[in-house]
Order: C-alpha cells, then structure tokens, then sequence
C-alpha cells in the first residue's frame, strides 16, 4: 500500500543497490533493539499460536500442525520476515529475465495458479488481474511452459488440492526424463568440415 493504494511490489523499487548476503553473523533476538519494531514482533509471537492452526492449516498432518504453532510463537519466525530489499531483488530478477527470451529455454514447467481470489474485498479486483498477468507472464519463462489452475484452491494450493500437484510434479519429471533421453541419445553434432570430408570419401 503506498498513500491508502495499492501498488505492485517491483513498483516500490528505489533503484538502490542491493546489500550482499550475509553468511556470517546473522542476526540474533538481542539485536533487535526496543521500540515499536520489537513491539510488533514480540505481539506476533504472542498471537500467532491461537491462528496457526485456522483453516486450510487444519487439513495438515498434527505433526505440521505443531511444528507451525511452534514456529509461529517464536520472535526469530517475524524477525527474519522482513526483507528491505524485497522490492529490489524483484526488479532486478525481472530485468535479468528481459536479456532471454524464454529464460529457461525448453526446460519443462509448470505453473500452478490459484482458482479462488485471495482477497474478496470490492478494492481487490485491481491486485487479483495483476497477479493473474504475472502468472501468465511466468508460463512464458519456458517455451514449453504450462499453467494448470486449482479451481478450488486460494493461496495454499499444495493443501488444499495436493493430488493435483502431485500429479504436475509426476509430468514434469516425466517430461525431464523424456527430454534427457533424447538429449544422450540423440546422434553427435558434426561440423560442416567433417560432413563435406565424407562427402569426398572415396569407397
């Protein structure tokens, strides 16, 4: 939300650099000092036990189930949520994929897409048709991209509909193991040097 409107993630993006990843030193509880951050972090970790478990999280195994009102009680779950540069990152990613066309080549893909609107709210509808361009934008990453849509799913689709990416996954890999027997089977390039030697080959 910019100025009570709502605004796509890349178009928040500043354009500053990007601050490198970190693989030492990361950032403990004690770091973070008081004040209204820490407050809402610490009022997160308080209330996120209670609605772990709301609907579609129910439909989990109980193992899941307790290891979500576990992790959703604990500061160190909110403190790593927030990401600075999400906007960033986003931008750039979409700019690297403008250098090729399609970005993953042939490479098998599928695209799952939600069947029911995350938010039925009226101011919704603008946020829904973007984020319907954006899936159809993603099939387009592979020349052999494919959407398949969960008629019944929101944003959870691997709970509320799991055999239908079970069977996705199933025809990827297919189609993986099927494009990788071609490829090592399929007879050796050979330069136009050697194609015209044997053409003058005396038998």
């Amino acid at each position: 939300m910019v100025d009570g409107k709502g605004v796509a993630l890349v178009d928040t993006a500043k354009g500053v650099p990007i601050a490198p990843v970190k693989t030492s030193d990361p950032l403990h509880e004690s770091d973070v000092p008081p004040g209204r951050i820490r407050n809402l972090i610490e009022q997160a970790a308080r209330e996120g036990p209670a609605h772990a478990t709301e609907p579609p999280y129910n439909k989990l195994l109980s193992d899941a189930q307790r290891m979500r009102t576990w992790a959703l009680g604990q500061f160190k779950t909110y403190a790593a949520n927030d990401n600075p540069f999400n906007a960033e990152e986003l931008a750039a990613l979409l700019a690297e994929r403008k250098k090729k066309e399609p970005p993953l080549c042939d490479l098998p893909l599928t695209v799952f897409s939600r069947g029911l609107p995350e938010d039925e709210s009226p101011g919704a509808k603008e946020a829904e048709e973007r984020h319907n361009r954006y899936q159809a934008d993603n099939v387009r990453l592979s020349s052999v991209g494919n959407q398949v849509t969960a008629k019944h799913s929101r944003h959870h689709i691997c709970i509320d509909e799991p055999e239908l990416e079970a069977s996705a996954i199933r025809e990827v890999l297919e189609l993986g193991r099927k494009r990788s027997v071609a490829l090592f089977t399929a007879p050796p390039l050979r330069s136009a040097t050697s194609a015209a030697a044997d053409r003058n080959v005396v038998h």
